[in-house]
């Protein structure tokens, strides 16, 4: 599969995964029913992997060998999409216990991982990484990519750049409340109302992570890119 290909299909997983985090901010008892549970976790993982496939594309076939800054946060970027895999994958194993036997039989290591008391401990902290190293994804490429002179590729990786940081600033309070306040249980009477004054800001955020994909998909294969 080309680069292109797998970022046509980046951009529909990051939409459905934004679509899926939106409707469970509201209607979070949609996906305590089995099926529904089953359905949704599986297809977030895949649009995780597919994420994944997209960052090792990029990687190998996108970035010149003279760029090092946008290669090491490539590798980066890599290593945090492995990160979110696993936080979905110990989702599919809630709906689906059998797997936890082949794990536990087949990789062990996987098992104490995902099954250490500090993983959930550890999970706000991948959330804060994942935001920090997009910003520094969209830096690498803004400084080092051999299109960034497209002036819709440019404009796009810009707002995704303010994007990002807004993302990783949102992050950071949420982080800095889960170490040193407790945990955010106290904030759940008022989560309906902390969600609508979030999300206007998220769904600004995604639309920047979106219009960059979208802008990188169209310059691919175009005779104007060097």
């Amino acid at each position: 599969m080309k680069l292109k290909s797998i970022t046509l299909l980046t951009i529909i997983s990051i939409s459905y995964l934004f679509f899926i985090r939106t409707i469970n901010t509201f209607i979070p008892l949609l996906f305590t029913q089995e099926l529904i549970g089953k359905t949704i976790q599986s297809l977030s993982f895949i649009a995780h992997l597919i994420v994944l496939v997209f960052y090792l594309k990029f990687l190998f076939e996108y970035v010149p060998n003279e760029r090092r800054f946008l290669y090491w946060v490539s590798i980066l970027s890599v290593v945090n999409a492995v990160l979110m895999s696993l936080l979905y994958f110990r989702g599919i194993i809630i709906f689906f216990p059998d797997l936890d036997n082949l794990i536990y039989t087949h990789w062990p290591t996987l098992f104490q991982i995902i099954h250490s008391p500090q993983y959930l401990l550890y999970s706000p902290f991948i959330g804060w990484i994942n935001s920090l190293i997009l910003l520094i994804f969209f830096m690498g490429f803004y400084k080092e990519s051999p299109d960034i002179h497209r002036i819709s590729l440019q404009k796009a990786t810009r707002y995704a750049l303010w994007g990002s940081l807004v993302l990783l600033i949102i992050n950071s309070g949420f982080f800095t409340l889960q170490i040193f306040a407790g945990g955010m249980s106290w904030l759940l009477p008022y989560s309906a109302v902390i969600s609508l004054i979030f999300l206007p800001i998220f769904t600004l955020v995604f639309i920047t992570k979106f219009n960059f994909f979208l802008q990188f998909y169209r310059i691919q294969g175009d005779d104007h890119s060097e």
